[in-house]
């Protein structure tokens, strides 16, 4: 869950850090979000906000004095969809690649890269049990290699009690 902690730049020269923790999810825009700001800070003056501190954002999508507009439209997605924007994010060179091209490029979900392969090879592939062996499947891996990006993304599992690695694949295209 998104969380941003915001000041005013006005407030920190003067030698304050007086703000708020705002939670990201009660808002649904820009808008709401700096209406929501303005009513924290009325006091001051055209206030030029200043966000301190965050947690829960994706890579990329804040600064100290800026927000992305894509944010706001990851905010509103459903949870396996931010998972799979933040994965593709952190191995792609887009960064304005919008969630139809994520969606394009993502070929799922796995335990690993080599399953991947595995499971897509023998599935596009008919192939007889007896020869499933006979096949060299790290060279396949690493021919497929060329045409991926793999993401493997360590979350902590705080009911678990230990980190959890999801590998998401995409079509590197």
């Amino acid at each position: 869950m998104p969380s941003i902690y915001v000041g005013t730049y006005g407030k920190y020269n003067s030698g304050s850090i007086a703000g708020a923790w705002l939670d990201m999810e009660d808002f649904t825009d820009s808008e709401d979000f700096y209406e929501a700001c303005n009513k924290l800070h009325k006091g001051e003056h055209d206030p030029e906000f200043m966000f301190q501190d965050y947690e829960g954002f994706p890579e990329g999508m804040i600064s100290e004095s800026h927000i992305s507009d894509k944010f706001w439209e990851w905010n509103q997605m459903e949870d396996h969809q931010k998972d799979m924007v933040e994965a593709f994010h952190s191995v792609a060179s887009e960064p304005d690649a919008d969630l139809q091209r994520i969606e394009d490029c993502y070929c799922g979900e796995h335990d690993s890269f080599a399953d991947y392969v595995y499971e897509s090879f023998t599935s596009c592939n008919d192939i007889p049990d007896h020869l499933v062996n006979f096949i060299d499947w790290e060279k396949v891996e690493r021919e497929w290699d060329m045409d991926h990006m793999i993401a493997e993304v360590k979350k902590y599992d705080g009911l678990k009690g230990y980190s959890v690695t999801r590998t998401f694949i995409f079509n590197n295209y």
